[in-house]
């Protein structure tokens, strides 16, 4: 089995782990926290490119609706987006079109019978198949036991409609990761997996603006309803049927799938038992050929990793750079991936994720009409998209990442045992932004988020009383993450197959019912890597941009800097005053090499380019209507958060809107 593993965040020069560079073994020279471009071969900066391919292309979208004139609108649409069409269906109630993803020719609309037929978005691998014949079976596994049935076996994250004797059912993964948009008014419905496809089916298109603030700031839509008004996201516990004999349409509630297969009464029972879940996950991916991952120096992609080596796979190491702060990339990072390639003999790739941001109006609206709303992921590096495009050499079959709310670093079980309120769950799940004392509508913004918040709860079967139960407010907790946390594995299966493993329900469940205990100081997620590849533990890691090493004794992280830390405290204590001790605190924590220090030490070019990209997409933000009664100021949003606000605007303008 081929694959291809891919290391997050350059041009695609390719070298040998085991022999270094252009197959030359040396050393990397580094600097400003990265190796010299030049020893890839690579003399100019990491700027972005122009190219023309990445405007072409074939992306997974389908798009349905009763209306004629909508139909017309959304296809003019997406031909200007130049989408090369997979299939569409028409009768004099129901238009049903699908689009191709960019980089994979794999037919998302299929027939099934004289008028039967079903059509996806996303990734699904069905008795370990991608494609058409993945999709037949799905549709007849449907007919005959339902959604129930297919939804316990299809791994993925996806978005089917499945027309069958005159009735049309839609649906998403169990999660709900993939974004499914509706609306249904003036006798007119429509259904997309692209927001701005049915936006532009809308009679008239009207915007809520703390919404669309919301949307920018939280990452998601945590609630049903959009920013545009009538525009509602499917949850993954609801299901829309449409009656085609009368034209009926109707949203309704789907029982939850658990998953979660059983108790265990020790750790080494529960990994034994979790160990051969990831197993039957994992042949099912590998059966489906080439595979990818995107990932980091982090615990979370070596147990993907882990799992792919399990089975027998032999992954091509990938890693991203970029130039400014909207990527994530570390050097750190970067330093873990090549050793990986190193010690297990695998060939190794970097790619370009770098940038011209940032973007002036016109190329913004440009963009987004290419790529709709998601534009915004890593601030539309037109580098990253050409990758995404095909510029991965070879493209893998299927490409795989290491997210997973469930092991998030964000981690809700590592709180007190005690009883949680809702302001403790928002506390918890609402950004910086949204409680920064800098935002005008704080408290508008505050109601608007717990109504979201209530209605996400009750779409998940989740009761939250007044004073919850830690185990309550984790399931919550990470309930609400699953959609902040879905936007780049929406953003991929627009070009690609692409799935997280570790968000997958049937592997998520069950880490949600292991005991706390088990959990703390990452000691299960070590054992289980322990237990799939052991020589993987051998190796670094970095958790949180810091770096550490696994005691395999214990099977615990520990930081390389926690003697010396301990060591400095005692000192601190024994001989300054107390008024010093938390200035030296803060002064510690930014020369020991922590993620603030390392913001520092990136190359300058990086850090101006970042204060570029903020200052010029703060300014289009405060200049634009929508924003002005709710912002008097930017500067208390984070980079990404201001991008996106940006690219939101963008969209929002290009399409047009009424008061």
């Amino acid at each position: 089995m081929n694959s291809v593993l891919i290391w997050g965040k350059i041009n695609s020069h390719e070298f040998d782990g085991r022999q270094g560079v252009m197959g030359a073994a040396q050393k990397w020279p580094v600097i400003g926290g990265y190796p010299d471009r030049s020893t890839y071969g690579v003399s100019e900066p990491l700027t972005g490119k122009k190219f023309a391919g990445v405007w072409e292309g074939k992306m997974a979208r389908w798009y349905m609706t009763s209306n004629e004139n909508s139909h017309r609108q959304a296809e003019n649409a997406c031909r200007r987006a130049g989408l090369n069409s997979s299939g569409h269906r028409s009768t004099h109630n129901c238009h049903v079109q699908a689009y191709l993803k960019r980089a994979v020719d794999t037919n998302n609309l299929v027939t099934c019978g004289e008028d039967d037929w079903i059509c996806s978005a996303g990734t699904i691998i069905y008795r370990s198949r991608l494609g058409p014949s993945a999709l037949r079976d799905f549709y007849s596994d449907f007919v005959n036991s339902g959604i129930e049935a297919v939804r316990s076996k299809a791994i993925g994250h996806y978005a089917v409609a499945i027309r069958h004797n005159n009735k049309i059912t839609v649906f998403t993964d169990p999660q709900g990761a993939i974004s499914l948009y509706y609306s249904n008014m003036d006798s007119c419905w429509n259904i997309s997996n692209s927001l701005d496809i049915c936006a532009q089916m809308l009679p008239e298109r009207k915007i809520n603006p703390i919404k669309l603030a919301m949307t920018a700031f939280e990452s998601c839509t945590l609630g049903e309803e959009t920013f545009y008004r009538g525009v509602r996201r499917l949850f993954g516990t609801q299901t829309i049927t449409v009656d085609l004999n009368d034209g009926v349409f109707k949203v309704n509630n789907l029982p939850d799938t658990h998953t979660a297969k059983q108790k265990y009464s020790s750790i080494s029972d529960a990994v034994e038992g979790y160990k051969s879940e990831v197993q039957a996950v994992f042949r099912e991916i590998t059966a489906v050929g080439s595979v990818g991952l995107f990932g980091t120096g982090g615990r979370d992609s070596r147990t993907v990793l882990a799992a792919l080596l399990d089975q027998g796979a032999a992954p091509k190491i990938m890693y991203g750079v970029g130039n400014s702060d909207l990527t994530d990339d570390r050097p750190i990072d970067l330093e873990i991936a090549t050793k990986i390639a190193e010690t297990f003999n695998l060939p190794f790739q970097l790619l370009d994720w770098s940038g011209e941001q940032p973007y002036d109006q016109n190329i913004l609206q440009e963009l987004f009409q290419t790529y709709g709303f998601q534009y915004e992921v890593y601030g539309a590096s037109r580098s990253l998209l050409e990758e995404l495009s095909g510029g991965i050499s070879p493209y893998p079959d299927l490409l795989l990442g290491g997210r997973g709310v469930i092991t998030a670093c964000r981690r809700p079980w590592a709180q007190a045992q005690r009883n949680y309120t809702i302001n403790d769950l928002i506390e918890f799940n609402m950004s910086s932004e949204g409680k920064s004392p800098d935002l005008p509508c704080r408290e508008l913004y505050r109601s608007e988020f717990i109504q979201d918040l209530r209605e996400g709860l009750r779409h998940g079967g989740i009761e939250f009383p007044d004073e919850a139960p830690l185990e309550t407010f984790v399931k919550a907790a990470l309930f609400l993450y699953i959609r902040t946390d879905a936007r780049f594995l929406n953003f991929a299966n627009e070009f690609c197959h692409y799935i997280d493993p570790l968000a997958l329900k049937c592997l998520h469940d069950s880490l949600l019912e292991m005991p706390f205990e088990y959990r703390s100081n990452d000691a299960f997620q070590i054992r289980l890597i322990h237990t799939l590849m052991p020589e993987l533990l051998e190796l670094p890691v970095c958790t949180t941009h810091r770096p550490a090493k696994i005691n395999l004794k214990t099977f615990e992280l520990e930081f390389l800097d926690v003697y010396k830390q301990a060591f400095l405290s005692r000192l601190a204590h024994a001989v300054l005053p107390s008024a010093c001790i938390e200035p030296a605190k803060k002064v510690y924590h930014f020369v020991k090499g922590n993620k603030e220090r390392e913001k520092v030490l990136l190359p300058d070019d990086r850090k101006l380019k970042s204060n570029k990209i903020m200052e010029t997409y703060g300014r289009q933000v405060l200049s634009d209507p929508l924003s002005t009664h709710y912002l008097t100021t930017t500067t208390f949003l984070k980079i990404k958060a201001a991008e996106r606000f940006a690219h939101y605007l963008a969209g929002v303008n290009a399409l047009g809107y009424q008061e």
